[in-house]
């Protein structure tokens, strides 16, 4: 009788197949590992370099310009805070396409971005771009001022003045209701146009808002309000910082006046003027319910109380200077959104 053979043709197949499913696991399991290894190192370094920079700004009063990988970060000072900033672990990962870290500030260096992108989730920031601030690590890129943002179907471009990054387009969000209606919490978000007209006047000059509509009903200073997230109703002291950097030397600009000043600013700031905020002249809407001032005057809310008033901005056609001054807050007025200051504006 024949011995039969230790294994069959069949068996030597499986067995091989076996071992080579059991090698391509391990395969995948030990890069999977090496990924999330090179994960965690970026957000290491991201963690160190924010409080590496922190102590860079406190010491030197700004932000370095660069920062580059392989070599020492010294300040102006003589410092060295870094022998050596982390170089990125390569190669990237997931959908990544580079595995670089990419730092960006503002003009002044008072503000940065550092972007880098994972290939997965770690913790709560999630696989691709993300952007770690002064204030923060979210998920993201950093946006550059200077991009347009959507929001509410409409596209908005944005400027970077001083180192402020404004909308340079009046808001136009909300279902219109009429002039003579007051606008309410609902959860309806309502805006006037210019004589009732949606189609002609809200879409070329944008809505006119109750103060508490603005707000979406807070009284909070720099309440995000019927702006998009990332973005608030400017302060009293953010519109001043605005119309000051715009004063030509050796003119005044005074923030507590309730009067015009700040001379050069308004010129600068409306619809071809150097800042390029680009301010029409909407008009308003007063508080009987009547139309006002198109093609004349314009005025801006900003998210500061006075007393049972609000302070806003006043444009005039002809005029060099802006009014301060603290309207009812029943008017219809319009709206520019400014960019929150943990989420920095970058130059282009």
């Amino acid at each position: 009788m024949k011995n039969k053979l230790a294994f069959t043709l069949i068996e030597v197949l499986l067995v091989l197949a076996t071992i080579g499913l059991i090698t391509a696991l391990a395969t995948v399991a030990y890069n999977q590992t090496r990924s999330k290894s090179r994960d965690h190192k970026r957000t290491s370094d991201i963690i160190l370099l924010q409080q590496i920079l922190e102590s860079y700004h406190r010491q030197e009063g700004s932000y370095p310009s660069t920062l580059t990988p392989g070599q020492p970060l010294v300040g102006s000072s003589g410092v060295t805070y870094l022998v050596s900033v982390p170089e990125p672990p390569t190669p990237a990962d997931g959908n990544c396409a580079t595995s670089t870290y990419s730092y960006q500030t503002t003009n002044d260096n008072q503000d940065y971005g550092l972007e880098f992108c994972l290939g997965s989730k770690v913790s709560s920031l999630a696989s691709g771009i993300n952007c770690a601030t002064q204030n923060d690590i979210a998920s993201g890129a950093c946006s550059a001022c200077g991009d347009s943002i959507s929001y509410g179907g409409e596209s908005y471009p944005t400027v970077l003045i001083g180192n402020q990054c404004w909308m340079a387009k009046n808001l136009n969000v909300g279902t219109m209701v009429t002039g003579v209606t007051g606008q309410t919490d609902n959860s309806i978000l309502e805006k006037y146009c210019y004589n009732n007209d949606v189609s002609s006047e809200c879409a070329t000059y944008g809505g006119l808002y109750q103060w508490d509509e603005a707000m979406q009903y807070s009284v909070a200073e720099g309440a995000q309000g019927i702006c998009p997230s990332g973005w608030h109703i400017p302060t009293d002291a953010e519109q001043y910082a605005l119309e000051s950097y715009l004063t030509d030397s050796p003119n005044t600009c005074d923030g507590g006046r309730t009067d015009w000043d700040c001379i050069d600013a308004s010129t600068k700031l409306q619809t071809g003027g150097t800042s390029h905020f680009e301010s029409l002249l909407s008009g308003y809407r007063g508080i009987n319910g009547t139309f006002i001032s198109l093609e004349t005057d314009t005025l801006f809310w900003s998210s500061t109380i006075s007393g049972s008033d609000a302070w806003d901005r006043h444009l005039l056609t002809g005029s060099t200077t802006v009014y301060r001054f603290d309207d009812n807050r029943a008017a219809g007025i319009s709206v520019r959104c400014l960019k929150d200051t943990n989420t920095p504006p970058l130059p282009q």
